[in-house]
């Protein structure tokens, strides 16, 4: 499960507009949100303009390593 506050890149695994719209770009999840679809993650994208959160369902999105970070 994707929490709050954890790097995420745009990986689509489904015909969803906004993760095919962003596919590869990184980013921080600010909030989550339950939806009829399962939750839903904004998500303030590394190269998107300041103050602008995009939703992705969590099955479009996957966890990234940080630097430093041990597996």
């Amino acid at each position: 499960m994707i929490e709050e506050g954890a790097r995420v890149r745009v990986s689509p695994r489904e015909e969803w507009l906004p993760s095919l719209t962003y596919e590869g770009q990184t980013g921080l999840v600010t909030k989550t949100r339950p939806s009829d679809r399962g939750p839903l993650l904004f998500v303030h994208l590394d190269q998107g303009p300041s103050r602008v959160e995009i939703g992705f369902l969590e099955e479009n999105l996957e966890k990234v390593r940080e630097e430093g970070e041990q597996t």
